[in-house]
């Protein structure tokens, strides 16, 4: 343990991240969703949400945190944001299509 975490471990599913990637990782995580008003849970590789997030609540952690854990830290909140926006982008590309999909037969 850290001082500055003294109640944080890195668990299993987040190697090899460090102790500090780790917290930072985490906190870039619950940045991101703390401006759209979501509280989140990170748990077992995954970021969980109060609430519905554009279709979901629950969000696998893997690619992400392996793109991270080869990154210095301060990149981590534009790592999330990219990583997370595009999601958004693709969730309303999708209801958009679905929506307009009905005028071609």
């Amino acid at each position: 343990m850290s001082d500055l975490h003294p109640n944080l471990s890195v668990p299993e599913w987040a190697a090899p991240l460090t102790l500090q990637q780790f917290a930072d990782f985490r906190g870039a995580l619950e940045d991101y969703f703390s401006n759209w008003d979501i509280p989140v849970e990170v748990k077992d590789g995954f970021v969980l949400t109060e609430r519905e997030f554009f279709g979901h609540r629950r969000f696998g952690l893997g690619n992400l945190r392996q793109i991270c854990a080869q990154m210095p830290n301060e990149r981590y909140p534009a790592i999330v944001t990219g990583h997370f926006d595009a999601l958004v982008s693709a969730y309303k590309f999708e209801k958009e299509f679905d929506a307009q999909s009905d005028n071609f037969e």
